[in-house]
C-alpha cells in the first residue's frame, strides 16, 4: 500500500502552532521537505531561517551500543526579517546495507529504522555571547525526528546577525548486527536541503577513530555517491540532494538486531482469495491477507474496481457489497465505502474499504516506534468478505468474467498468493495468469502454477504486478444476461461540451455588457420633426425614397430617373442587336435636380466637341452606355449624401425623426450565415451583439443611420396590414381579375387572400415625373376589368388607376418590390393584354423592369412605329 498521508498529520499540527506563534516559515518549510518524498520518510539535517556556512558533527558509539552525538552548525542570518529559530530535522531510517565488505545495497526495498532519540538538548551563541534558548524539543514523524529551539522571551531578535547552535542527542539502535560485525548507521544530511553546507564527520568507538564511509540516503542504482574525503580522522563533503549517511564499522560494541521495514509500501506476506460463483451472477469473495504494512500502524485500504470503460459510450459498472471483515485480534472492523479515482484510464472508478479505521484511532502517534506493535515481526492478518455483482457477461451458451484479484494490492510486493475458485451447482473453467500492469508486451501475461482445478499458488510476485482471473461457467447465469451498462460521454466530447458552454457563458455575459454599453451610446433624443402618419408614403422624389430605404444608389434609382427623363421626352432607349442605344433628345422641361444631374452627364458623353449648344448628338450603346450610366450612378450618389444629409439637419425639412434605439433583428448578413458562428465556443452569441449593435449604429454608406422605418417602411407595413386584414377580413375566398385577351376572348387571373398589388395607398404614390396623358397609357382600360367575385376588405388590383405603370411601378421599383410587382402583372403580358417589344427578357432587378416600362412608353408615342426604332426626334 503507497505510504499513507497520515504521516502529515502532526508536522502539519506543528505548523499549525508554530504559525500561532509566528515560526510559521520554519514550518512550513520542514514539512515542504516532508512532502517531498512520496515513499521514504525525509530525513533532515538542521534548518535555520537563514544561510547555513557549515555544519560539524561528532559522533561516538559506546560499548553498549548506544550513540552520542554533538553537531554544531553555524547560520548567518543577513536579512533583518530573519528568525534565529532552529527546526533540526534527524534521519532515522537509511539504506540497508548487507555489511559486505564493499557495503553494496542488498535490497532497494528495505530500510533500517532507528527509532530512538533520546536527550535533545540545545545551545546557542551569538557574537561570543550565550544565547537564551527555550527548552529543545523533539518530535518523531515519517522516519524523521525533528529537534526545535527557538530564543527566549525578551530577546532582541534584530540585533542577532549570526548563531551558533550546538545540539547533542542520544541514539539507541543505530549500532545493529551484520554478517561482518557491530556496523553503526547514522544519518547526517537531509537530502532536501536546498543549499546543504560544507560538512565534516567524525566518529569514535570503543577502540578509537571509526573509519567512515559515505551513503546516500535514498540510494538508486545510478545515482552518484557522495564524493567524500578524508578531513583529521573523518570525512569533509558537500552532500548533494539524496543527502548524506555514514557507515563505520564498530568493535568491540553491543549491537542490537535491524529493524528492518519496506522502502516504499507495504509487503503482503500471504494472500488466500477465495472466490465462490453464486448461481444468481453474484460473486462471494473472501480475501484472508497478512501484511506487513509500512508504518507499522493498523488498519487497511483494499479497492475494488467498479466502472469501466466498455464502449465508446457506455461503461460497465460492477457492484461492490461489504459484508464483514474480522481485524488481527478477532474483532469486527468497522467498514467506510469511500469513492475513489481509479489509476490509469480517465474512466475507471474505484471503490475504497478501508477496514480498521478505530485501530488506526486508537494506535495515536506510534507510527514510527516499532515496538510498540511488534516490531519487525508483527504481520497482523485481515479477513474480508465482500459481495461483487455485474461481473459475469453472456457469451453464447456460457457466462464469463475477468476480474483483476489484486487490483491496488498490485503495488505491493507479495511473498505467497493463493488463489480458490468454486461453483456450488456444477464445474468451472478457471484461468488464472500473472501480468505486468504497465506492460503492453505482457498482455497474456504468465499461466499460475496449480495442480488441482480453481486453485492456484503463486510465489514471489514483484511490485506492479497483478493476479488477473478468468472464469467460465457452463451455463448461462439468470442475472448475467449482459452487464450492467451506463450511458458515457468521450472525455473529448465532454470537454468541448465544457469549454463551449463554459465559453457561451462568458460570451454571453461579455455580449449582454456590451449591448446594453452600445443601447445606451446609441441612444437618440427625439427629433423636432413632425411624425407623418405611419401609412403615409414620404412625400419625396422616388429616386430618395430609394436612397433612404437601403443607403445605395443601385440601378432601380437610377432607373427612376431615366424613366421620369423618358416620360418627359428628355431621353429614349431603342433596342439593338447589340443591345440598348440611349439618345439624348431635345432638353424638356425637367422636375427636379436629380433628372437634370443626370442629364447634363447623360448630355456630356452623348456630345460631339463638349458643347452642349447646337451640337450633334450620338447614340450610346454598349460599353459606352455602360460607362455613362455608372458615372451617372457615381454623380447621383454624391448629389443623394449633400441633400439627404442638409435636409436631415434641419428639423422643419428632416425626413424622419429618430427614435429612441429599439430591438431589430437585421444586420449586414442573413441570419441563416451567422449559424456558423455556432461552431465557435462563445462567439454566436458574440456576432447576436455585433449584428444588434449594426442595427442600432449609424450605417457608414449613407452617414444617416438605418433606423428609417417612419416613412419608407411605411409603404411596406400599408401592404403587409392590407394583407393581414384581407386575410382576417375576408368572406370570399379569392379575388377574380377579367382580362380581354383578344376581339371575343377574356382570361380570368385570381389572386388569392387579398395579396394587394404594391402601391395601393390612395393619394400617396403619385409620382412627380409622370403624367396622366397619352404618353404612358397602356392598352388595359379600367372598363375592361372587372371583378367577378370579391371577398369583403379585398383590393381591386388594377381598377383602382388608369395608369397601373405611371402611378405604381416608379415605387415598386425604388422601393425594393418591383420584382414582386412584375410577379404580380405577368400573367396580363402572358395573356397579351400587355405586350413589350419582341425579345425583351423578363429578369429579377428593377433596370429590367423599367426597360420594360420605357419599352412600353416608346411603343406608346405618337408617331413613332416598331420599324422606326430611331426617330426619336421628341417634337
Amino acid at each position: 500500500m503507497p505510504a499513507t498521508p497520515l504521516r502529515l498529520v502532526r508536522p502539519t499540527l506543528l505548523v499549525l502552532a508554530l504559525t500561532a506563534a509566528g515560526l510559521a516559515p520554519a514550518a512550513a518549510s520542514a514539512t515542504a521537505a516532508t512532502a517531498a518524498s512520496p515513499g521514504v520518510a525525509v530525513a533532515g539535517v538542521a534548518t535555520a531561517l537563514g544561510a547555513t556556512d557549515a555544519l560539524t558533527a561528532r559522533l561516538t558509539a559506546a560499548a553498549d551500543g548506544t550513540v552520542h552525538v554533538d553537531e554544531t552548525l553555524h547560520v548567518t542570518y543577513a536579512d533583518p526579517e530573519d528568525y534565529p529559530y532552529l527546526g533540526w530535522d534527524v534521519p532515522t531510517r537509511l539504506p540497508w546495507l548487507d555489511g559486505a565488505d564493499d557495503d553494496t545495497t542488498s535490497s532497494l526495498d528495505r530500510q533500517l529504522v532507528t527509532t530512538r532519540l533520546t536527550d535533545p538538548h540545545v545551545t546557542a551563541s551569538s557574537a561570543g555571547h550565550d544565547l537564551p534558548l527555550e527548552a529543545a524539543t523533539a518530535e518523531a514523524y515519517g522516519g524523521t525526528t525533528r529537534i526545535t529551539a527557538s530564543p527566549a522571551a525578551g530577546t532582541d531578535r534584530a540585533a542577532v546577525t549570526e548563531v551558533t547552535f550546538h545540539v547533542t542527542y542520544t541514539l539507541t539502535g543505530a549500532v545493529v548486527r551484520t554478517a561482518t560485525g557491530p556496523r553503526l548507521y547514522a544519518g547526517v544530511v537531509d537530502g532536501y536541503t536546498s543549499s546543504p553546507p560544507p560538512t565534516t564527520v567524525t566518529a569514535t568507538g570503543p577502540g578509537g577513530a571509526l573509519d567512515l564511509r559515505c551513503t546516500t540516503l535514498y540510494p538508486y542504482e545510478d545515482g552518484p555517491e557522495p564524493a567524500c574525503g578524508a578531513a583529521d580522522g573523518g570525512l569533509r563533503t558537500t552532500p548533494g540532494n539524496d543527502g548524506l549517511g555514514v557507515v563505520a564499522a564498530v568493535p568491540g560494541a553491543t549491537a542490537s538486531a535491524p529493524v528492518l521495514v519496506p522502502a516504499s509500501g507495504q509487503v503482503l506476506t500471504d494472500v488466500d482469495l477465495a472466490y465462490v460463483l453464486g448461481s444468481d451472477g453474484s460473486v462471494d469473495v473472501t480475501e484472508t491477507i497478512a501484511v506487513r504494512p509500512e508504518d507499522v500502524r493498523p488498519g487497511l485500504s483494499r479497492s475494488v474496481t467498479t466502472r469501466e470503460a466498455w464502449s465508446t459510450w457506455k461503461d460497465r459498472v460492477i457492484g461492490v457489497t461489504p459484508l464483514d471483515a474480522v481485524a488481527p485480534d478477532g474483532r469486527p472492523a468497522r467498514t467506510s465505502v469511500l469513492p475513489e479515482q481509479g489509476s490509469g484510464d480517465a474512466r475507471e472508478r474505484k471503490t475504497a474499504l478501508v477496514y480498521g479505521q478505530e485501530y488506526r484511532d486508537e494506535a495515536g502517534g506510534a507510527e514510527d516506534d516499532d515496538a510498540s506493535t511488534g516490531g519487525a515481526g508483527a504481520e497482523p492478518t485481515w479477513v474480508l468478505h465482500y459481495r461483487l455483482d455485474g461481473l459475469y457477461t453472456a457469451d453464447g451458451g456460457t457466462s464469463t468474467f475477468t476480474h483483476d484479484a489484486l487490483s491496488d494490492l498490485a503495488y505491493d510486493r507479495v511473498d505467497h498468493a493463493t488463489v480458490h475458485v468454486t461453483f456450488p451447482d456444477g464445474t468451472v473453467t478457471a484461468r488464472c495468469r500473472t501480468v505486468e500492469r504497465w506492460s503492453s508486451d505482457d498482455a497474456d501475461g504468465t499461466p499460475c502454477p496449480g495442480t488441482t482445478p480453481g486453485s492456484f499458488t503463486i510465489d514471489h510476485l514483484a511490485r506492479d504486478s497483478t493476479i488477473l482471473l478468468d472464469v467460465t461457467t457452463p451455463t448461462p447465469l439468470g442475472a448475467a444476461a449482459g452487464p450492467h451498462l451506463v450511458r458515457h460521454v468521450p472525455s473529448a466530447l465532454l470537454g468541448f461540451g465544457g469549454l463551449y458552454l463554459g465559453a457561451c457563458v462568458v460570451g454571453l455575459v461579455l455580449a449582454l455588457v456590451f449591448g446594453l454599453l452600445g443601447r445606451v451610446i446609441h441612444r437618440d433624443r427625439p427629433g423636432s420633426g413632425k411624425r407623418r402618419d405611419p401609412l403615409q408614403a414620404p412625400d419625396v422624389p422616388v429616386v430618395v425614397g430609394g436612397m433612404l430605404d437601403d443607403g445605395v444608389v443601385a440601378e432601380r434609382e437610377l432607373a427612376a430617373v431615366l424613366l421620369s427623363l423618358a416620360a418627359s421626352g428628355n431621353i429614349a432607349f431603342a433596342p439593338e442587336p447589340a443591345g440598348w442605344t440611349l439618345r439624348v433628345l431635345q432638353p424638356q422641361g425637367t422636375r427636379d435636380r436629380y433628372e437634370k444631374l443626370v442629364l447634363r452627364v447623360l448630355t456630356r458623353a452623348a456630345t460631339r466637341g463638349g458643347d452642349d449648344r447646337g451640337a450633334a448628338r450620338t447614340a450610346l450603346v454598349g460599353p459606352a452606355l455602360h460607362s455613362v450610366l455608372r458615372t451617372a450612378r457615381g454623380t447621383l450618389y454624391e448629389e443623394l449624401r449633400r441633400d439627404l444629409a442638409a435636409r436631415q439637419a434641419d428639423p422643419s425639412t428632416r425626413l424622419f425623426q429618430r427614435r429612441r434605439v429599439q430591438w431589430r433583428a437585421v444586420g449586414p448578413t442573413s441570419w441563416w450565415n451567422t449559424l456558423w458562428a455556432l461552431l465557435v465556443p462563445g462567439l454566436f452569441p458574440v456576432v447576436v451583439v455585433v449584428k444588434w449593435l449594426h442595427a442600432l449604429g449609424p450605417n457608414g454608406r449613407t452617414g444617416l443611420g438605418h433606423d428609417l422605418a417612419d416613412h419608407t417602411a411605411a409603404y411596406r407595413r400599408t401592404l403587409a396590414g392590407k394583407r393581414r386584414r384581407a386575410r382576417r377580413d375576408r368572406r370570399g375566398s379569392a379575388t377574380t381579375v377579367t382580362v380581354p385577351t383578344g376581339a371575343t376572348t377574356t382570361a380570368e387571373y385570381e389572386y388569392r387572400d387579398g395579396d394587394a398589388v404594391p402601391g395601393l395607398v390612395s393619394g400617396s404614390l403619385q409620382y412627380p415625373g409622370t403624367t396622366t396623358g397619352p404618353t404612358l397609357r397602356t392598352a388595359v382600360e379600367p372598363s375592361t376589368v372587372t371583378t367577378a367575385t370579391a371577398g369583403a376588405g379585398a383590393v381591386e388590383p388594377l381598377a383602382a388607376y388608369d395608369d397601373p405603370f405611371g402611378t405604381q411601378l416608379p415605387w415598386a421599383v425604388a422601393l425594393g418590390v418591383g420584382e414582386a410587382w412584375v410577379r404580380r402583372v405577368e400573367p396580363l403580358v402572358a395573356s397579351g393584354a400587355l405586350t413589350p417589344l419582341p425579345g425583351l427578357c423578363w429578369g429579377k432587378d428593377g433596370t429590367v423592369v423599367v426597360r420594360w416600362l420605357l419599352t412600353l412608353t416608346r411603343t406608346a408615342k405618337p408617331g413613332v412605329t416598331t420599324a422606326d426604332p430611331t426617330d426619336w426626334s421628341g417634337d
